[in-house]
């Protein structure tokens, strides 16, 4: 077997172990919590039946005196869900002729014989049904609760459960796959191989994905119903597909702007403004040091800028042990003069110089359960709106990841820069 023979099995391999991984992680409490929830819907069934029994007996004197014991029997039936027999003084009155006291199991009719309550099992019109029999005196009651609609219920939930944790299974082995080959490739005819495929992936995912985020819905309207020992696997399952759709969509976006087809709209940004605005808005301000420098406005896309703030702070809160992290917007100098810089630095481990470059890599890092594409986005947009992106060391050792951005011309704007001109890395930093 030749090396390129395994490099192309390698991500069929990994596909393979994610899909039984997370097939062995969510399948066992998947079915633990089904079980659960047949228990405690089998032990409200008998309680239901049993109190029926009560009750009509309790109104079987009354009725018997009126000779209106037919239309009790009639009354205290639901067609197809639950009938009654009453036997009184010898004489057995049915509400279908689906059921009889010949239906009752042989233990439910010597404990009626015995003026004793009792519980069983038995089928009725091939179906299992509850029994439950009181008596008291001369008069007995059986009545017959269908199992049915509890078992199709349950039934209809399990197989849209099961459904979904084979989309997550198919899913989460086709983003292994991904991965993998992501991991693979080492020459620049590679890397735009793997391009090709995230973005065929991509564009191929969004069916299955949707179709997955759709039975997903189905099962949540019901989550508050269900017993903790079945709604915490359903709610992890729910959670999957959520994270599976974002995937999804942050690739298709890298696909877009690597391509050029981002629909990048340029306008000025006051860059120290937005930087403020996204620090509010998800609640950082506590967490990020920020030194605004007024009127640094860059040419740029306002949404793409914003959501390289979000990747950049999230990537320095995940990796920076929990210390403060520091943004900083300024014009720059030396090699970067005539544009932005947006430096955001954590005080982390950092990034040994080997790996700074790969980092920017599709699936790079999936730590702390982010998808692997944050950096690799921060990149494409920022090359998108001619600048660049590169991770340095930072002052106190941890990693500084720097965005250089055009600074807004007095002119008017001219048209969004073109892709093949865009792959030269920014210089180092003043």
């Amino acid at each position: 077997m030749t090396s390129s023979s395994r490099r192309r099995r390698s991500p069929a391999r990994a596909a393979a172990l994610a899909a039984a991984l997370v097939l062995a992680v969510l399948g066992a409490p998947a079915a633990i919590g089904f079980r659960a929830l047949l228990a405690q819907d089998e032990a409200t069934l008998r309680a239901t039946a049993q109190d029926r029994a009560r009750l009509v007996l309790s109104v079987v004197p009354e009725a018997s005196a009126g000779a209106g014991v037919e239309e009790l029997v009639r009354t205290a039936r639901t067609p197809g869900v639950v009938e009654v027999v009453v036997v009184v003084g010898g004489e057995e009155v049915a509400s279908t002729t689906a059921v009889s006291s010949a239906s009752a199991p042989d233990s439910v009719l010597l404990a009626l014989d015995r003026g004793e309550e009792s519980l069983g099992t038995t089928a009725v019109a091939g179906r299992r049904a509850v029994v439950a029999g009181a008596a008291e005196g001369d008069a007995g009651v059986l009545v017959f609760a269908s199992a049915a609609p509890l078992e199709d219920r349950a039934a209809g939930l399990g197989v849209r459960a099961t459904a979904v944790l084979l989309l997550v299974a198919l899913l989460a082995a086709v983003a292994e796959a991904v991965r993998a080959r992501a991991a693979l490739r080492e020459e620049q005819v590679a890397r735009d191989r793997e391009r090709e495929l995230t973005a065929d992936m991509a564009h191929e995912l969004r069916g299955p994905v949707s179709t997955l985020v759709t039975a997903a819905s189905l099962v949540e309207p019901g989550l508050d119903d269900l017993p903790a020992t079945a709604r915490e696997p359903m709610v992890l399952v729910l959670s999957e597909a959520q994270r599976l759709r974002q995937l999804v969509e942050d690739m298709l976006q890298l696909s877009r702007l690597e391509e050029g087809d981002g629909d990048v709209d340029l306008d000025d940004v006051d860059l120290s403004r937005l930087v403020r605005s996204v620090l509010a808005v998800r609640g950082w301000e506590g967490a990020v040091a920020h030194d605004p420098v007024d009127d640094v406005v860059v040419t740029a896309d306002r949404r793409v800028l914003a959501r390289i703030v979000v990747n950049l702070v999230e990537n320095a809160l995940r990796h920076g042990g929990g210390a403060p992290v520091r943004v900083d917007a300024r014009v720059g100098a030396g090699a970067a003069r005539g544009r932005a810089v947006l430096a955001v630095e954590d005080e982390g481990p950092g990034v040994p110089p080997e790996r700074r470059e790969r980092v920017f890599d599709r699936f790079s890092s999936t730590a702390g359960g982010s998808s692997g594409l944050g950096l690799a986005l921060v990149r494409a947009g920022a090359e998108a709106m001619g600048g660049g992106a590169r991770m340095e060391e930072g002052r106190d050792g941890g990693a500084r990841v720097v965005v250089e951005l055009p600074l807004a011309p007095r002119g008017p704007r001219g048209p969004a820069p073109d892709p093949a001109a865009r792959r030269a890395p920014a210089g180092p930093a003043a």
